[in-house]
């Protein structure tokens, strides 16, 4: 039989443990709502292209800017890259083949910076354009010229001429001209070619560029 302080004792005793208990209990479903969400980087960065996974942080002053265009705003920006190579990705952050292809267009504008001129162009909703900017934010898109299209999704794929799906990228030479067009889709039809030639094209363009007979 125990006694009452004994028991007073005891029962403090397993309060304490039954508390300690509890909190571990809370911190480990906190650290799993962290870890079970991916962020869109590391969503990102999820097809083993080479991105960390883990970017570190804007500094506070490095803001990325998002600007809404019309197809013809668009094209005035194509023409003001006199000298450079452009590229420019379609993307929306609702599209995962866009979401892991994005960190390789990031890469390309800081490799060939001082040659290409790269603009991403989301095709999210307008009216809501925090999703897109919160992600190229996380992608550090700074070394890229962001842009988000004015209309509904179904103008946007038919006023920019974006066939197949997206991710779909467009190649432009020095002077303005489209030369080049790539999409996913395996079964293309329509004079695109697939993802995995953007390199080497945008380096036949960039040799093109520099090259005496590129000159006209």
């Amino acid at each position: 039989m125990v006694s009452r302080p004994s028991q007073a004792r005891f029962l403090s005793l397993c309060g304490i443990l039954f508390a300690a208990l509890i909190a571990g209990c809370q911190a480990g479903q906190d650290t799993e709502t962290a870890s079970g969400h991916l962020a869109p980087s590391d969503v990102a960065s999820s097809d083993g292209s080479g991105a960390s996974s883990s970017r570190d942080a804007l500094p506070s002053d490095a803001v990325v800017e998002l600007v809404t265009v019309t197809p013809e705003q668009f094209q005035q920006r194509i023409q003001q890259q006199n000298g450079k190579v452009v590229l420019v990705d379609f993307w929306a952050t609702w599209c995962e083949p866009c979401r892991e292809q994005f960190p390789h267009t990031i890469g390309l504008a800081a490799k060939y910076a001082d040659d290409v001129h790269v603009i991403t162009v989301s095709a999210d909703d307008p009216a809501d354009p925090e999703g897109a900017r919160e992600f190229l934010q996380q992608q550090q898109a700074t070394e890229t010229e962001n842009l988000l299209t004015a209309l509904d999704l179904n103008e946007t794929f038919d006023r920019f001429d974006i066939r197949g799906g997206i991710p779909f990228y467009k190649l432009y030479d020095r002077q303005g001209n489209l030369r080049y067009e790539f999409n996913g889709n395996p079964q293309r039809d329509d004079n695109t070619e697939p993802i995995d030639n953007l390199e080497v094209r945008l380096k036949e363009l960039i040799e093109e560029m520099n090259s005496p007979d590129g000159a006209e």
